[in-house]
């Protein structure tokens, strides 16, 4: 009697501690995710300070007067013109078409693209955090976001920043199906990779690299047929 009492005892001392060391773990592990969540905000809201610094003072040039140019054509003459004139960057003229019911100050023109600048930096965050980690997403998502080439891109009325946001979900979700294929993630791939082609055509040289990667991917015959099967979707 006396020894299974201390058996069972020494259970309950067994269990109380690992459930105390459970809890503290998982304590610390909420820490560390609420710390990562908090200092991400804080990098994306630098983000958008540093992009909306000096937005205005700069005069449009030819590029971003073309872009207001087109958007500001009535329906049926934007179709001619991107059929006649110029294909490119479809999807950001019909969203700056939109946007500039808000107004079409300087200001105002480049702040389409401030958004997707900003957007971009805690989806670059999360998706290095997937492939590398939580550390080395937000490292990722800090250089993004002092970027002198990002910021500038952010600034201009053009879709460079839009294509950007684009292909970083696209080469999130690539990533996604590899990992666990499913036909709806296919789909999903495959629309956001429509919608970055047809921001700016360049994102099909990103689409094709991860075509290309799948050649040397583990079970590329399954992957095949899930691309296929979410094409035909």
């Amino acid at each position: 009697m006396t020894e299974n009492k201390s058996a069972r005892n020494s259970v309950r001392l067994n269990f109380s501690s690992a459930m105390n060391a459970a809890m503290r773990a998982s304590g610390t592990m909420f820490r560390h995710s609420q710390g990562s969540v908090l200092l991400l905000i804080a990098i994306t809201v630098a983000a958008l300070m540093l992009r909306l610094c000096f937005l205005g003072t700069t005069s449009l040039w030819i590029d971003e007067i073309w872009s207001i140019r087109i958007s500001h054509l009535p329906w049926n003459l934007y179709l001619w013109s991107i059929r006649h004139q110029d294909p490119n960057m479809i999807l950001y003229y019909c969203m700056l078409h939109v946007w500039m019911k808000l107004g079409d100050s300087e200001a105002m023109v480049r702040g389409l693209s401030v958004l997707w600048g900003v957007a971009t930096v805690p989806v670059l965050a999360m998706f290095g955090a997937q492939l590398f980690g939580r550390r080395a997403g937000l490292i990722a998502g800090l250089l993004l976001t002092i970027n002198v080439f990002h910021i500038q891109y952010s600034q201009e009325a053009r879709s460079y920043s839009l294509v950007i946001l684009l292909v970083s979900l696209s080469s999130w979700c690539f990533v996604s199906c590899v990992e666990s294929p499913r036909w709806y993630k296919w789909a999903c791939y495959s629309f956001l990779s429509t919608l970055a082609i047809y921001s700016h055509l360049f994102a099909i040289f990103v689409v094709m690299s991860h075509v290309l990667s799948m050649l040397w991917a583990p079970g590329v015959r399954g992957l095949w047929k899930q691309v296929a099967t979410a094409l035909l979707v």
